[in-house]
């Protein structure tokens, strides 16, 4: 019942993510780098938006709000804002963003084509 309602959640904030025009300024800024690790796509790595203040604290889908990551530190930073949720017993959050991060280390960090 908990990976349905998880499923369920990260569906709607696909839908409610970043459209693709906004996906295209934050590559664009980034310069098809991640903003940590400096892992560049054209090296061949996935990269992802990744919101700087989740959605669910108030962030917006906005480029100003958003960061490109590789798939490492995307788990990475779901990872940390968990930890943080659970010290602050915030804890349906924290097992979202738990979720959000083994999700994410389960893909490939290597992209395919082009």
């Amino acid at each position: 019942m908990f990976k349905f309602i998880c499923s369920l959640v990260l569906l709607s904030l696909a839908v409610l993510g970043f459209n693709e025009f906004q996906r295209g300024q934050i590559f664009k800024r980034a310069g098809a780098r991640c903003e940590i690790c400096s892992r560049s796509w054209n090296q061949g790595f996935y990269l992802e938006c990744h919101h700087i203040i989740p959605l669910g604290d108030g962030g917006r889908n906005s480029v100003d709000n958003g960061q490109l990551l590789c798939i490492n530190d995307h788990a990475r930073a779901h990872e940390n804002i968990a930890a943080k949720r659970v010290k602050e017993g915030d804890l349906a959050s924290a097992k979202r963003n738990s979720y959000s991060a083994r999700v994410i280390k389960s893909r490939n960090p290597r992209r395919r084509g082009f």
